[in-house]
């Protein structure tokens, strides 16, 4: 018996025309949507939020002994 094929939820493409399919609670979604989504993200201004930036709290490594 063979597996039934994914596909992404946003654009219907075939997993196996994929690089990466994220499977979610009720949706898959492929690397190239998500890739779009950052770019609308960007184009909007909310990206990258406040949650990923790059200056990381806590001690800087020469005042770690």
């Amino acid at each position: 018996m063979s597996e039934k094929t994914h596909y992404c939820s946003f654009c219907g493409e075939s997993e196996h025309d994929l690089k990466a399919l994220i499977k979610g609670p009720s949706a898959l979604i492929c690397d190239a949507c998500v890739a779009l989504c950052v770019d609308l993200l960007e184009d909007k201004g909310h990206w990258p939020p406040a949650a990923c930036s790059s200056e990381v709290p806590g001690a800087k490594p020469e005042e770690v002994e």
